[in-house]
């Protein structure tokens, strides 16, 4: 065989590769890494009360300076697992004031005045905070394609 072949055998197992690769990468964001919502937290009540990401962000801000995690849970859209209800702490500091958003369809990343940055969905019709993971940077990393 010649050199020539051998060299796009090898620039096309590499290519398969990399398109395996994000392939894998897209599953993953997308419906594995994807929490299980709780119906509860998806009534029409709760769809016009999240109606927006600034509403979604205030009501993350106001369940993190109470430190209640039930209403915490209300903006996730989900129940916590035992290790996240263990490590949830009422937030201290001042309340943070949105500075920045940028928004698409189903998708919202509020920077506020102390640099916190939080990525926000759209959810079966309704937003919520979703705490950022490898799951939530696969996704925004797919949405630039868009």
């Amino acid at each position: 065989m010649k050199k020539s072949h051998i060299i796009w055998i090898g620039i096309s197992f590499l290519a398969f590769l990399v398109i395996l690769f994000f392939i894998l990468l897209y599953i993953y964001g997308f419906s594995i890494s994807k929490p299980d919502y709780d119906a509860e937290y998806f009534t029409q009540e709760h769809i016009e009360k999240y109606s927006s990401p600034e509403a979604a962000f205030n009501h993350h801000v106001k369940a993190l300076i109470s430190g209640d995690a039930e209403y915490y849970q209300e903006g996730l859209g989900r129940r916590m697992r035992e290790w996240e209800l263990k490590m949830f702490k009422p937030y201290e500091g001042q309340r943070p004031k949105i500075v920045s958003i940028e928004e698409d369809k189903d998708s919202a990343y509020i920077v506020t005045d102390n640099n916190w940055g939080q990525f926000f969905e759209k959810v079966k019709g309704r937003w919520i905070f979703t705490p950022e993971d490898w799951g939530v940077n696969i996704r925004a990393f797919f949405r630039i394609f868009r």
